[in-house]
């Protein structure tokens, strides 16, 4: 009898992690349909020196969701003391000029991917986990770390915990669709850097 259950149990068990599994990779995109993306990572330290730039203005804004169709206040802040904020290229289509005469060489790389909707630096405070970032149907969001990438910084999709210095072993970035819920965490004591894309998905 306590063999039937715990055979019964482990069958349970099998099956959960198979539907986790599933549901997991079911919003992951192939990196391979936008090579244009693979740019970014040899080009890391040429990012990581036009961030030193973005880091000194005042143009630095919170937005909990990636969605035009959320009327937010797009108001720059004068201080860093919020836990996620972007440094904004792209919004609704529309150019930041400030912010891309800040960073020429980004916008550059931004402008060899097709179709983007919505380009920034996301900045995410320390000792954090971000709200789930929302983004519109029929899009895709890609996540490419500046620099600084270790064991304490990542992503949670669908739950799952992707350390950005394992991807990296492997893979530049990741890509997601709009079935994903997805957060950036930091567990570090320092700020931590992500290029944000979201692009069409056709």
């Amino acid at each position: 009898m306590i063999e039937y259950y715990i055979l019964c149990s482990s069958i349970v068990l099998l099956l959960i992690i198979i539907i986790i599994f599933a549901t997991r990779q079911q919003c992951l995109i192939d990196d391979s349909l936008y090579p244009e993306l693979h740019i970014f990572k040899p080009n890391n330290d040429l990012i990581y020196d036009e961030l030193k730039y973005a880091l000194k203005e005042v143009a630095w804004t919170d937005q909990s969701n990636i969605n035009k169709n959320l009327k937010e206040s797009m108001e720059p802040l004068f201080t860093r003391k919020s836990t996620v904020k972007y440094f904004i290229f792209i919004k609704d289509s529309t150019i930041v000029n400030n912010n891309i005469n800040t960073c020429p060489n980004i916008t550059t790389l931004i402008n060899a991917v097709p179709n983007v909707v919505f380009a920034a630096i996301m900045c995410i405070k320390g000792n954090y986990v971000s709200d789930n970032i929302s983004f519109l149907k029929n899009k895709h969001m890609c996540f490419i770390p500046i620099s600084q990438s270790n064991d304490e910084f990542g992503l949670i999709i669908n739950n799952y915990i992707y350390k950005y210095s394992d991807l990296l072993k492997n893979i530049q970035f990741l890509i997601v669709n709009s079935d994903c819920v997805v957060q950036v965490y930091n567990q570090s004591m320092n700020d931590r850097y992500i290029m944000c894309l979201v692009f069409s998905s056709s």
